[in-house]
């Protein structure tokens, strides 16, 4: 099980521009509605949940996952996509219907556990600090994203996230960096002379002057 990768939403941005998919996104409280409007528009577009031999039992835990989320719904969540299950017209084949799920806390299920299916949970916040402080709250910490249109923000935001790489702007991996996560996510990287030192033996001399 791992936690959801969060990706940190900043109002300078283009309410606009639709990123790549995330399944958990922090917004602040001013951008809320835009935002709600940009990604229901995507969600609307459907395709495979997964083409593999066990799509029949990956497609019931997707199904089970969401059917549990309706407690999430009760506590205060709102599921703002019709009721998840299959796409209307489609009665074969492993697809789901894309579900998001706005005003989530931080502390519900589907906000803390990876559901690989498609479905977005966007999680309120009100300034920077708890963005932050949203972001970090897992025992997890191997990636995070962050959309901000303010360079000395992304800086100062990165530099305070707990994970092992931070994308900034829609960002790829720089291949040839050093891979690997914060706390439950591993210790130790892959990749770069990071990776390389694991494969090496170290010799230390001790009293030659």
């Amino acid at each position: 099980m791992a936690r959801k990768l969060p990706k940190l939403n900043f109002q300078e941005m283009d309410p606009s521009q639709v990123p790549e998919p995330y399944n958990s996104l922090l917004v602040h409280d001013g951008d809320m509605t835009s935002r709600l409007e940009a990604y229901h528009e995507s969600a609307l577009r459907v395709s495979p949940l997964r083409s593999s031999n066990d799509g029949k039992s990956y497609f019931r835990e997707v199904l089970l996952t969401l059917e549990e989320s309706d407690q999430g719904v009760e506590y205060g969540a709102i599921e703002i996509t019709l009721k998840h299950g299959r796409p209307e017209g489609i009665d074969a084949g492993w697809f789901v219907k894309p579900t998001i799920f706005c005003d989530v806390s931080n502390d519900m299920r589907i906000a803390q556990e990876e559901i690989f299916g498609p479905v977005l949970v966007i999680i309120p916040f009100e300034d920077e600090a708890e963005a932050i402080e949203i972001a970090n709250d897992t025992p997890y910490g191997l990636a995070a994203y962050l959309q901000t249109g303010d360079p000395a923000r992304a800086e100062r935001v990165a530099a305070r996230l707990r994970a092992g790489a931070i994308h900034i702007n829609g960002g790829g991996f720089n291949y040839g960096s050093p891979f690997g996560g914060y706390k439950q996510s591993g210790n130790g990287r892959e990749g770069g002379m990071m990776g390389l030192e694991d494969y090496l033996e170290t010799k230390t001399l001790h009293g030659l002057g």
